[in-house]
């Protein structure tokens, strides 16, 4: 049955199979064919061309023999460029931003102003521009053939409503000019340079790259004292990404008032739901023991919306959130709940493979955030186990 493309992507939206039965879809079409009818045949006979262009149009089938598609997007290509935003396969699916280049700083005495022949008017950016094109050019690789500084790619997506990752940012560039005379004062001296690891990519779904790590330039005098310090800034990693799908929301606060809870949060080594029942192996465990840092943190994870009497039909959308000791974020997981209908009780279960690496010890947060609203909170401690004597 062929329909205009505005009335097909309404029709196809995952939402609405109900909405619209096939029964319903003919009696439309018949209705318009009598209309066409009574008024005399006016319009365009659909050609062979055009019929072959409609059906190109509404499903186009691809197929990959002996290839690898990759759908991560590529790392920056040039000194402290961002990276590209990850490529996505699936209904109503789009690719990921990509991250922002870093800046360009300058720090010391004044800089030699140039001044434009023409107008004779002062351009020490342009001097600084200039230093930084001859220290670094565009196509300078590291030995790894990688560009120094510049942030890795966004993870690929697969499936409906799948949005690639957003791309890392480029780490920050700083040309420094300093008076080593204003040293004389303190003494022999010498200088320390610390170079910061870069991000690390992400292994599991739904978890963000880790940001690059600052790198400097330290100097030192001869009974330790740190005379002055210069940081470039490390880039922010990839970030996992995401699209609501229609018609849903996040929590507000009416739902709130209505008696909307989560509350069980609990961590487990197997969880099984049939008719209705929980069944729990190994649960609620808070200790993960680790012989070596970083280390793949996997478990089973369980979660119960409690909707009190919060509006029937409709989806809400909530996130399983965890954050590393310091609070950073390494992992944003979505998911939606929804109300069927008003009824007395509506206790929702979902289950999740919770899956991250861990690369300090601490106290991690598991938590399940919606709007503005945190809605649970699990803290569990990653600790390194004792070395035997």
């Amino acid at each position: 049955m062929l329909l205009c493309l505005e009335h097909a992507w309404e029709v196809d939206q995952p939402n609405r199979v109900t909405d619209f039965p096939p029964k319903l879809l003919k009696e439309w079409k018949q209705s318009q064919l009598d209309d066409f009818d009574g008024l005399g045949h006016q319009g365009w006979a659909l050609t062979p061309d055009m019929v072959d262009e409609a059906l190109r149009s509404s499903s186009t089938t691809m197929n990959f023999n002996n290839s690898t598609v990759s759908l991560g997007g590529a790392g920056g290509n040039a000194p402290g460029a961002g990276g590209g935003g990850g490529g996505a396969i699936g209904q109503n699916a789009r690719g990921g931003i990509g991250g922002p280049g870093g800046g360009v700083r300058y720090e010391g005495i004044p800089f030699p102003e140039k001044r434009d022949p023409e107008t004779s008017e002062s351009n020490s950016r342009q001097c600084v521009h200039d230093l930084v094109k001859s220290a670094f050019p565009a196509d300078y690789r590291l030995p790894s053939d990688l560009a120094p500084g510049a942030g890795g790619g966004g993870g690929g997506a697969v499936g409906p409503d799948a949005v690639g990752g957003n791309g890392g940012g480029g780490g920050e560039q700083v040309l420094a000019m300093i008076d080593l005379s204003e040293f004389h004062s303190d003494g022999p001296v010498y200088m320390e340079v610390p170079v910061g690891k870069g991000g690390v990519s992400n292994t599991f779904p739904w978890e963000h790259g880790r940001d690059g790590e600052n790198s400097s330039i330290k100097v030192i005098a001869a009974d330790g004292r740190i005379l002055r310090t210069i940081t470039a800034a490390g880039g922010t990693g990839a970030r996992a990404n995401f699209e609501f799908p229609e018609g849903s929301r996040e929590v507000s606060v009416d739902d709130i008032k209505n008696g909307l809870t989560v509350p069980v949060l609990i961590t487990a080594e197997f969880v099984q739901e049939k008719n209705g029942l929980l069944y729990v192996l190994g649960g609620n465990w808070s200790i993960w023991a680790a012989p070596q840092l970083p280390v793949a943190v996997q478990s089973a994870l369980t979660c119960v919306v409690s909707f009190g009497q919060a509006i029937p039909n409709c989806i809400l959308m909530f996130f399983i959130v965890v954050e590393d000791p310091s609070g950073q974020e390494v992992i944003r997981m979505p998911f939606a709940a929804t109300n069927e209908y008003m009824r007395p009780v509506a206790n929702v279960m979902r289950g999740f493979e919770l899956q991250f690496h861990a690369d300090v010890a601490g106290v991690w947060n598991v938590r399940v955030l919606s709007g503005r609203f945190e809605l649970a909170r699990l803290p569990l401690e990653v600790r390194m186990l004792e070395a035997k004597a």
